[in-house]
């Protein structure tokens, strides 16, 4: 709930033996109120009643100053001082009374009219007054230049001789004037002189004033004498908001208003903003007339695909700044904007990746833009610049001479000029480009592609600008006969991409550690009959051959070592024919875990490495590394023989450790059942959540620890994702029992 306040800024002076009225006024809190005074008195004559209300006849003349105290329902109170200024009135004379505005802002200007009578007590038969006003110079000052802010009114007519003098030392305005000789007098009441006041910037905000008039002189038609009653006024000041400063778009600019933002400064302590746009200098009929609490605008309820827009034109903006507890600021000089739906648009593909060349397409119109048609009409030449930021990465492609291109909007009879500006001072390059049809030929109209600019990238990029328009640097457009035509510049960002990585196969490393051994025996054997795309341009040559189709898993992708899209005995041919041939291998590269004699189930690949052996007996004489590759398959034939004949039963139920650790992007879970039973793997991160769940289901008693055995992860999450690099947990739960241990992810 919002805290009980006064809301009752100032009160109305008063005048001796006149009726006043007037009520207090509070917010929030818990209605209704009850009010009272704590301090100081009434004037005479004068009360206030529960209810707020202050009421009655004063009797003496004077300021009062006293503290008002409001008191809501639930018992909270607010207390403030305020104070009524009663002025004196002669009983049976003529007033001469300042009128004017109150309260005031802080640097704001108004007028006081000087009026000789009212409606109770005309004056009659006035012919000439002098006299002088009186105010405040620590909160007023009288405008300059004084011969047209220290004015006649109204009352004695247009033909009048009128004297003044103003003396801001004092504070005094004297005034003398009258009708001219042979005229006759005025009677009834109205405005004699006119006086515009401006309240002094150093003025403190909720402070009072006085203006009061002395040595009154009135006179006749017969130069008899005519009494008038001087009267005095409180002017009350308070803060003004200051005026917003406009700042974008610049007096007089050309932009697209589909997406044209009006900007202006903040202002302290303003509340909301209002925004006005006309097509009239005067704003006599504002197109557009809203507030907002933010500093800039945008008309996009107007622009969006459901509306129509606002006629292309000259449009004139203002700003002024509101607020609660200050007057309200005064409008904002003026700009006039020229708003066009006819834009050059600078567009490219949507992926970019460095180290490739790309087309920067500039298109004049649109045809889909926010499901409008916006078309040019009858254009026959355009000059611009294609700014670019990023020139450490970014370049027009060399020759220049070629790399600015007519399109085909303007047709072929064209001329076209351009040059490019590799620094354009601030961090930028640009192309400054010129396009004409020549002489001749009709104007064009509609949308399309005006001309193409060749860019190369050497680096990556994000957030990076293409714009077709800047400051002393806009377009000129113009149609066959010289006419300017409004064509605004437009903007477009892109996002350079890292080169995709490519993998790369080294025939007969089929594990991807860097070296052919009789470690590449064990991936043919373990993906043995996998089948996947062919190796483009495919051989048995000791180089690394790009493979931008892995297989799935990307480990099996090495075991094809010759490239035919399927793994069988003929892939390790290429293992013996580049035996003991070495690689660098990246980190950022190595897709294939590194295979060990100790991790791999040979019982299960007998059939492979018979086949495997007896393809080298039938053709590995001329092979070097046929006799090392025959000892080691020899050896692994004779371990897979003796554990399919005798298959041990693990003495407990345990986890072991993932291989390879550390791993990217895969890896397997090995692990002993000493029993049968239900298997669950859970992979957690470091912050506890879970990752991915394994449920491998119920598993006879025995080893699970080569790969084919084994649990497999591919480093993806339950949705799919690649996995951060990173430290995480993996356990597994058989029945009751949970068993936990640590991976790394190193990418």
């Amino acid at each position: 709930m919002q805290l009980l306040d006064i809301t009752t800024a100032f009160l109305p002076f008063g005048t001796v033996n006149t009726y006043y009225q007037t009520t207090l006024t509070a917010t929030d809190g818990t209605p209704p109120y009850r009010w009272s005074y704590s301090s100081g008195s009434l004037p005479a004559g004068l009360s206030l009643s529960e209810s707020g209300l202050i009421s009655g006849t004063p009797i003496n003349a004077g300021t009062a100053a006293f503290t008002v105290q409001v008191t809501d329902q639930a018992g909270n109170s607010a207390s403030k001082g305020l104070s009524i200024y009663i002025a004196t009135t002669s009983t049976g004379t003529i007033p001469i009374t300042p009128i004017f505005t109150s309260p005031q802002g802080i640097g704001n200007e108004f007028w006081v009219d000087i009026q000789v009578g009212n409606t109770d007590s005309p004056v009659s038969n006035l012919f000439g007054v002098s006299f002088k006003l009186n105010y405040d110079t620590t909160l007023l000052d009288v405008v300059t230049p004084y011969n047209t802010n220290v004015t006649p009114g109204d009352m004695l007519g247009s033909d009048v001789v009128f004297i003044h003098d103003v003396n801001e030392t004092t504070g005094q305005v004297s005034i003398g004037m009258s009708r001219k000789a042979g005229q006759g007098g005025i009677s009834g009441y109205g405005n004699a002189a006119k006086i515009r006041f401006r309240v002094n910037p150093n003025a403190v905000g909720s402070s009072t004033g006085t203006f009061s008039i002395t040595n009154v002189t009135a006179i006749n038609s017969s130069y008899g004498s005519i009494t008038l009653a001087p009267q005095s006024a409180v002017i009350h000041i308070i803060q003004r908001l200051a005026t917003p400063v406009l700042t974008s778009p610049g007096n007089d600019a050309l932009a697209n208003q589909v997406d044209l933002d009006y900007e202006w400064t903040a202002v302290t302590n303003a509340g909301y903003y209002q925004f006005e746009l006309d097509n009239n200098p005067d704003f006599s009929s504002p197109e557009i007339a809203t507030t907002t609490t933010a500093t800039k605008y945008n008309p996009s309820s107007l622009y969006g695909p459901l509306a129509s827009s606002l006629p292309d034109g000259r449009y004139f903006w203002r700003v002024k700044a509101c607020g609660d507890g200050s007057m309200d600021s005064n409008w904002s000089a003026a700009r006039c904007v020229r708003v066009t739906t006819v834009v050059l648009n600078p567009q490219f593909p949507a992926t970019i990746t460095e180290g490739s060349e790309f087309v920067v397409d500039v298109r004049v119109g649109s045809e889909t833009r926010l499901a409008h048609v916006y078309p040019v009409n009858d254009l026959f030449a355009v000059s611009f610049s294609l700014f670019y930021d990023r020139t450490d990465i970014l370049n027009v492609t060399t020759p220049t001479s070629a790399a600015v291109e007519a399109r085909d909007f303007f047709g072929t009879n064209t001329v076209l000029f351009w040059n490019v500006v590799e620094d354009n001072g601030d961090g930028r390059g640009r192309v400054d480009i010129a396009i004409s049809k020549k002489a001749g030929n009709p104007g064009a109209t509609g949308y399309g592609s005006l001309v193409k600019v060749k860019f190369a990238s050497v680096g990556t990029a994000t957030g990076v600008k293409f714009q077709t328009s800047d400051v002393g640097h806009l377009i000129s457009a113009y149609n066959p006969l010289g006419e300017q035509i409004d064509i605004a510049g437009w903007t477009n960002t892109m996002d350079i991409q890292p080169k995709p990585e490519v993998m790369q196969v080294w025939p007969g490393d089929t594990n991807n550690d860097g070296s052919v051994n009789e470690q590449d025996i064990f991936p043919i054997a373990i993906y043995w009959n996998a089948v996947g795309s062919p190796r483009p341009a495919a051989s048995m040559i000791w180089t690394g051959q790009p493979m931008p189709f892995p297989w799935t898993p990307i480990a099996s992708t090495y075991a094809d070592s010759n490239g035919d899209g399927v793994v069988n005995v003929s892939d390790i041919m290429a293992v013996g024919i580049n035996w003991g041939a070495t690689h660098t291998v990246s980190s950022g590269h190595s897709f294939a875990p590194l295979l060990s004699n100790e991790n791999i189930d040979h019982a299960k690949y007998l059939e492979a490495y018979r086949a495997m052996y007896e393809m080298l007996e039938k053709q590995g004489v001329n092979i070097a590394g046929a006799p090392e590759l025959k000892k080691a398959l020899a050896a692994v034939i004779q371990t897979g023989a003796i554990k399919q004949e005798v298959e041990a039963k693990p003495a407990e139920s345990i986890l072991l450790q993932n291989y390879p650790n550390p791993f990217n992007p895969e890896c397997w879970i090995p692990f002993e059942l000493s029993e049968k039973a239900n298997v669950v793997i859970r992979i957690y991160n470091i912050s506890g959540q879970l990752v991915k769940t394994i449920d491998l289901g119920e598993l006879p008693a025995g080893a699970y620890t080569t790969q084919s055995r084994a649990a497999y992860w591919n480093g993806r999450n339950e949705e799919g994702e690649e996995i951060a690099s990173g430290v995480y947990f993996y356990q597994m739960q058989i029945g009751n029992k949970v068993m936990t241990r640590r991976a790394v992810v190193l990418k």
